[in-house]
């Protein structure tokens, strides 16, 4: 049981650390698709942020989002893994809740993704412009 409690522990501690890592390995010099992709959002959403500290604040909630969405996901796998070694009901419950959690969290992204997108602004397509056509007779400028 110690042995559980030590596992679930270290997942809950992996789950916290590990962004970080790969975070860090995201810099390094051989990830330049990702380094060019993450540069190209940056732009496109400094483009559309009025000030530096939205783009921030954006930047700072997605990681938030990120590391619990991992943290949930590795307390699930956890408790389930509790379940199975120890064949516990209770385990098996607290597989449930967790579950259940990481479902309800997963559904809010959802929701917040979609409102999002339906609080963009919405450009409007004008009406092509009418050239007037050119006039086809010839005329002599020099004399």
């Amino acid at each position: 049981m110690e042995i559980l409690v030590f596992l679930l522990l270290a997942a809950v501690w992996a789950a916290w650390f590990l962004p970080n890592y790969f975070e860090s390995r995201r810099s390094s010099p051989g990830a330049t698709t990702r380094s060019f992709a993450r540069s190209t959002e940056m732009l496109a959403s400094a483009a559309m942020a009025s000030t530096r500290r939205e783009v921030e604040a954006r930047r700072q909630t997605l990681t938030r989002r990120r590391r619990i969405l991992l943290l949930l996901g590795t307390v699930a796998v956890a408790t389930l893994a509790a379940a199975i070694v120890t064949s516990s009901w209770l385990w098996l419950i607290a597989t449930l809740v967790a579950d259940a959690v990481f479902a309800g969290y997963v559904a809010l992204l959802l929701q917040i993704k979609q409102q999002r997108s339906m609080a963009a602004p919405v450009v409007p397509i004008s009406a092509p412009l009418e050239v007037p056509a050119p006039d086809p007779s010839v005329k002599v400028v020099a004399g």
